[in-house]
């Protein structure tokens, strides 16, 4: 059995397909928990009118303008063993959840499992990632080393009980919360992830991965610095000590972490471009992010879009609303 949490702030645009893609699921033995976020739109009154409908969905608000306040209310007031991660503005597939309980059903050490998604943009399958470890060899390897063990957060389905003793998400955290989180949750048990793309994840302009880009790559530097300190039995610094320190890094080695992060930022701008149709936009930007790292967005560009394995996974990618 399974809580969907899902929060949602000013999603109106959005929700109702959120909500509609989670009713439509295989897997029938769950409740979705929306917690509102304090929004000023319509989106408590869509959310509600899919409860009038449908037993299974309670609508929340948290009153809060956090969304791990939101992310906790969920987590604390879901009624099942496991916690699904769904966020407002994406599209499940129909098998998600049915895939995800079939897996950590064969295998009671995973504290956490996500999946590969489909990138959405513009109401079309763009680009299939993957992220995490997809074998316990490979999770304790990361572990081992002091790499990162993170999923893609809008997939994770995570165990309730391990989600409680690792204290839930940090408020203090804007962004990056999930990140942090995985961090913690591996001290508990595995965290791994099925390739299968099992989420459209949309992008778009006002999500909060492109506008609050560059704090997420700081809170994630920390956080894979705090648990390298640790495999190293190091005394771990706080946050603000490790952005203070960043400042405070030569020259040549800010430049470098610069060029990476600008490559990353102009790709994931070339990728909203071009899932918009505006292509030459789109090259521009696609030609910054490789002259600024060509190691970093052509091995990406091959892996998300061009490989034989992608062009066949979005070749069956098809948005259902």
């Amino acid at each position: 059995m399974i809580s969907v949490v899902m929060p949602a702030y000013n999603s109106a645009a959005y929700i109702s397909e959120a909500i509609a893609s989670i009713r439509r699921q295989t897997f029938r033995d769950f409740e979705l928990i929306v917690v509102d976020d304090g929004s000023t739109d319509d989106t408590v009154k869509i959310a509600s009118a899919h409860a009038a409908e449908d037993a299974r969905i309670r609508v929340l608000n948290c009153g809060s303008a956090n969304v791990c306040v939101a992310r906790n209310m969920g987590g604390r007031e879901a009624k099942y063993p496991w916690i699904a991660v769904m966020d407002a503005d994406d599209v499940a597939l129909p098998e998600r959840l049915e895939k995800q309980m079939a897996a950590v059903a064969a295998n009671p050490r995973i504290a956490a499992l996500g999946t590969a998604v489909y990138h959405m943009i513009a109401g079309r399958a763009l680009s299939v990632a993957r992220n995490g470890p997809e074998s316990e060899a490979e999770f304790y390897r990361r572990r081992r080393a002091g790499d990162d063990v993170s999923v893609y957060h809008p997939t994770a389905l995570m165990r309730r009980e391990i989600w409680l003793q690792a204290g839930g998400y940090d408020v203090s955290f804007k962004v990056c919360e999930d990140f942090e989180l995985f961090d913690r949750l591996a001290a508990f048990g595995t965290i791994l992830t099925l390739t299968e793309p099992l989420l459209y994840y949309r992008v778009h302009q006002g999500s909060m991965s492109m506008r609050l880009y560059f704090a997420q790559r700081m809170v994630g530097r920390y956080v894979t610095a705090r648990n390298k300190a640790r495999v190293r039995g190091e005394p771990q610094m706080s946050f603000e000590e490790f952005v203070s320190a960043s400042r405070q890094r030569p020259l040549v080695a800010r430049l470098r972490r610069w060029a990476g992060d600008m490559s990353n930022y102009h790709y994931r701008k070339a990728g909203l471009h071009y899932g918009e149709g505006n292509y030459p936009t789109a090259l521009f930007h696609l030609g910054l992010s490789t002259f600024l790292r060509p190691d970093y967005a052509l091995p990406r560009l091959w892996k998300q879009r061009l490989s034989p394995e992608s062009r066949h996974q979005l070749r069956a990618g098809r948005v259902s609303m």
